[in-house]
């Protein structure tokens, strides 16, 4: 297993969450104005963007983008399959999606070795709280 963190930067961030917080805030208007009741998804997305705006900006919470990679050995190829699917099926219960790197095996080895080289680079945005 390895995992990589880098801090990404919080001007693009920022400016990434205020576009989001002005889509969200279009969408629930437009459906006021047309007396379209909107999901309430929008809503919570909504707050959550504004909430997550305002933390980053008071340095509160920081951004980073984050991987977390597992290489898992087997001699036999049934058995491989049988425990990774065991290991998809727990960690899928967490709330966690896996990409299998089967096309790139050898990016994979060399990011899961202690080497602080991640060759797969496929991040995924989290902020403080999310990771910790």
């Amino acid at each position: 297993m390895s995992r990589y963190i880098y801090p990404a930067e919080n001007s693009a961030i920022q400016s990434m969450m205020k576009r989001r917080s002005t889509q969200l805030k279009a969408e629930i208007g437009i459906a006021r104005q047309k007396g379209i009741t909107y999901d309430s998804d929008i809503d919570i997305e909504f707050h959550d963007v504004e909430d997550i705006r305002q933390k980053l900006a008071t340095r509160e919470e920081r951004y980073f983008e984050t991987s977390y990679y597992i290489t898992v050995y087997e001699h036999d190829e049934e058995k491989l399959r049988e425990l990774s699917k065991k290991l998809e099926q727990k960690v899928s219960g967490y709330g966690i999606r896996i990409k299998p790197a089967s096309q790139r095996m050898d990016e994979a080895q060399i990011a899961s070795l202690p080497l602080c080289i991640d060759e797969l680079d496929i991040p995924k945005s989290m902020i403080t709280n999310s990771i910790s």
